[in-house]
């Protein structure tokens, strides 16, 4: 019985990041299940700047080759996988909590990113700010989990070193 305590008490393993992770993956999914079933009604204008879309989107960011085959979006949906491992791997290694939870945020968006590759073809956008012919390329609650969790990595990598 002291074996298995003293594994415990080294290993030190938090379970609270791994919630983030799963939280997020799940507004995420919860939110693009709604919009696939709300399809048929969309495009619907929410304020004079925001509209909810529709968008697969089978390329990157800001929907750069998004049209260039099957071959680039396994290509790219492949790099994809390979960088959440490696983010998964980092916030398994993670001491500190602002890295926690940036990393938790990260790795929670990219999985819900992933999920649409594999289930739809493509990642589900349809957050669409804009302003009178210009608009921000849509988005979705993923992108945005990634965004925060850069930003909250930014922000902890900047308070090290200062």
């Amino acid at each position: 019985m002291g074996d298995v305590q003293k594994l415990s008490n080294t290993m030190k393993f938090n379970l609270f990041p791994w919630i983030i992770v799963s939280v997020s993956v799940c507004l995420d999914q919860i939110s693009k299940l709604y919009i696939l079933r709300s399809a048929p009604f969309l495009p619907e204008e929410i304020f004079s700047f925001l509209s909810i879309v529709f968008v697969k989107n089978k390329g990157i960011s800001f929907g750069l080759f998004n049209h260039k085959g099957t071959l680039v979006f396994w290509v790219i949906t492949l790099v994809i996988i390979f960088l959440t491992l490696y983010v998964a791997y980092m916030l398994y290694n993670a001491k500190k909590r602002d890295s926690m939870w940036g990393l938790s945020l990260v790795l929670g968006g990219a999985l819900g990113n992933i999920i649409d590759r594999f289930f739809h073809g493509g990642v589900i956008d349809f957050i669409d700010f804009h302003y009178a012919a210009y608009h921000w390329p849509a988005f979705n609650f993923a992108d945005s989990f990634i965004f925060i969790g850069v930003a909250l990595l930014f922000k902890s990598n900047l308070k090290e070193h200062t």
